[in-house]
C-alpha cells in the first residue's frame, strides 16, 4: 500500500509538471479560433492542432531546455529516485521478518506440534486397551482422519471397512439404536406420544450431527489441509514469497494478493456456513435437554394432578 500511494504521489506530480509546462512553454491556443486558412467546422484541422499541440508538450518535457521547465521537473527527479533506492534503514526488512516468524510459527508449525502432541494423549487414552480386547478402537479414535491412528495397521486387516467413516458415523451418535414407536403399545395416549416426540427429536439431532461431522471426512478424502499448509508454509518463506514480492513488478505483487484475497472470500464463506452450523448444533443441544427433561415434567405433571404426600417424589 506505502507503494500504491507513493506511485500515485508521482503521476498527480507529473500531471501537474504537465500542467505547468503547457502554460509556460506552449503558446496558447483557443479552440474556437480557426486555423489558419480553415473554414468554419474544419473538424480535420482542428485535429490537426490538438496533435501539434500535445506534440510540443511532449517535447518540451523529454528535452527540458527552459531554465524554468528544469526546475519543476528536477523534484520530480529526485521523487522518483528517492523512492527506487534501497533504504536499509527502511521498515519493510524488520516487518518482514516478524511476519515470517508470526505466520510460520503460528500457521505453519502449529498443527505439526498439535499432531505429534495428540498422538501421546490418544496413546495415553487407550492405554488401557489392546488390539485383542478392542479390535475396533480405530474407529473410536480421532487420529484415523489426521492419518493417525491407534493401532496400524488395522487388527482387522481387510474387514475393518471405512475407518475415517466409521469414526464419524460413531462420533455423531447415529450408531445408536432406538425402538421404532409401535402401533399397537398399551400405554396411556401421553406417555406413547411423549416417546414418539423423543424419538423423532433424537432421529433429527443424531442426522445432523452426521450431516456437520461429515466435513472433517470430507477434508479428510480431499486432504484440504495439506494443500492449506502448503500454501501457509509458502507465504511465510522469506525467500519464497516476502523476497519475491519486494522485487517484482507491481502488477505481479497484485495479481498475486488478488489471488489470495478471493482464496480470503472462500474461507470467509466458509467460516459463515460453520458458525451456522455450531448455531444449529446450539439449538439442537437445547432441543435435547428439552426432550431429557421430560420425566421431571411427567413428574411435576402427576403432582398437579392429584395431591401427592408433601416432600414426595
Amino acid at each position: 500500500m506505502p507503494k500504491f500511494i507513493s506511485r500515485m504521489k508521482k503521476i498527480s506530480a507529473f500531471i501537474a509538471t504537465v500542467a505547468a509546462l503547457s502554460i509556460i512553454a506552449i503558446p496558447q491556443l483557443r479552440a474556437d479560433t480557426p486555423a489558419p486558412g480553415a473554414g468554419a467546422g474544419s473538424d480535420t484541422l482542428y485535429l490537426q492542432e490538438i496533435a501539434t499541440y500535445t506534440n510540443s508538450i511532449l517535447t518540451a518535457i523529454t528535452t527540458p531546455v527552459n531554465p524554468v521547465v528544469l526546475m519543476i521537473l528536477e523534484p520530480l527527479f529526485n521523487l522518483v529516485a528517492v523512492d527506487n533506492s534501497t533504504n536499509p534503514q527502511s521498515p519493510t526488512p524488520a516487518l518482514q521478518n516478524s511476519f515470517t516468524t508470526v505466520n510460520f510459527t503460528g500457521e505453519a508449525m502449529s498443527p505439526l506440534m498439535m499432531m505429534s502432541n495428540y498422538a501421546q494423549l490418544q496413546s495415553d487414552f487407550f492405554s488401557n486397551i489392546s488390539s485383542g480386547t478392542v479390535p475396533n478402537a480405530n474407529d473410536l479414535a480421532f487420529g484415523s482422519l489426521i492419518q493417525q491412528p491407534l493401532f496400524s495397521p488395522d487388527p482387522r486387516q481387510n474387514n475393518a471397512g471405512n475407518i475415517p467413516y466409521n469414526y464419524i458415523k460413531t462420533a455423531s451418535g447415529m450408531t445408536m439404536i432406538h425402538v421404532v414407536p409401535g402401533t399397537d403399545w398399551k400405554g396411556s395416549n401421553y406417555d406413547q406420544n411423549n416417546y414418539k416426540i423423543m424419538y423423532n427429536t433424537e432421529s433429527a439431532v443424531q442426522t445432523f450431527n452426521g450431516y456437520a461431522l461429515s466435513q472433517l471426512y470430507t477434508d479428510t478424502q480431499l486432504q484440504l489441509t495439506t494443500q492449506q499448509a502448503a500454501l501457509v508454509a509458502q507465504v511465510s518463506d522469506p525467500k519464497a514469497w516476502f523476497a519475491v514480492i519486494t522485487s517484482e513488478p507491481i502488477g505481479a505483487v497484485l495479481r498475486q494478493t488478488l489471488m489470495f484475497q478471493s482464496q480470503s472470500y472462500v474461507l470467509l464463506t466458509q467460516l459463515l456456513q460453520t458458525e451456522k452450523l455450531i448455531l444449529a448444533a446450539i439449538a439442537m443441544n437445547n432441543t435435547m435437554a428439552m426432550v431429557n427433561n421430560t420425566g421431571n415434567e411427567s413428574m411435576a405433571l402427576m403432582k398437579a394432578v392429584k395431591a401427592m404426600p408433601k416432600g414426595s417424589m
